[in-house]
């Protein structure tokens, strides 16, 4: 009898040690998958070079570069920058600077709207500022890819308001830079826009 109730000790000790080793030292034992890498959030945070190449009814054709910059203040708030030096037929410098403010309508789908001020030089031309408002959106449609779109309403402190409106797709290369693809329109058919640009996430 002892023997008997020794041996069942030995078998129920085994049976126990076997059944708490871990799942990597038994190879039948199921895996579960590894959970879904979820995409990167839409970033406001960046700095971002370009060229750019415009058609203006007055100034002609016009290529150079770009430069913009956003940083996210506080909450949904962020700071943008810009300035374009352009030559060519005539040629073309604007800087600029305002504030924006994003609405997460979902995780993959933000309203965006901005305001500021723009100085802008041309020649042949003068020399002037406006401010402006832009309402638009974005839209991450895959994790490597978002749509976006925005148009402009241009207040110059002399002359009429005018309306532009453009568009494009970003493009991630890796997680901290990005393919910028854009073009945009003005209220005159004869006026428009192309740019690329290399987006670095800060």
């Amino acid at each position: 009898m002892k023997s008997i109730l020794t041996a069942l000790l030995v078998v129920a000790a085994s049976t126990l040690a076997y059944a708490g080793a871990p799942a990597s030292k038994n190879p039948k034992a199921p895996v579960a998958p590894a959970p879904a890498p979820g995409c990167d959030p839409m970033s406001y945070n960046y700095v971002e070079l370009g060229w750019l190449h415009a058609e203006q009814d007055i100034l002609g054709t016009l290529d150079g570069g770009y430069i913009d910059f956003s940083h996210q203040i506080v909450g949904n708030l962020f700071g943008e920058a810009t300035v374009s030096l352009l030559g060519g037929d005539g040629d073309y410098t604007e800087y600029g600077a305002g504030l924006g403010y994003f609405v997460p309508v979902t995780e993959k789908f933000h309203l965006v709207a901005r305001t500021g001020w723009a100085n802008v030089d041309s020649d042949p031309g003068e020399q002037e500022n406006e401010w402006y408002v832009s309402p638009g959106f974005r839209y991450q449609f895959c994790c490597r890819a978002e749509l976006y779109g925005k148009a402009y309403l241009h207040m110059p402190e002399e002359g009429d308001s005018n309306w532009s409106a453009g568009g494009g797709v970003l493009v991630h290369l890796c997680p901290l830079t990005a393919l910028d693809v854009g073009a945009a329109w003005g209220e005159n058919s004869d006026e428009w826009s192309l740019q690329v640009g290399l987006r670095i996430k800060l």
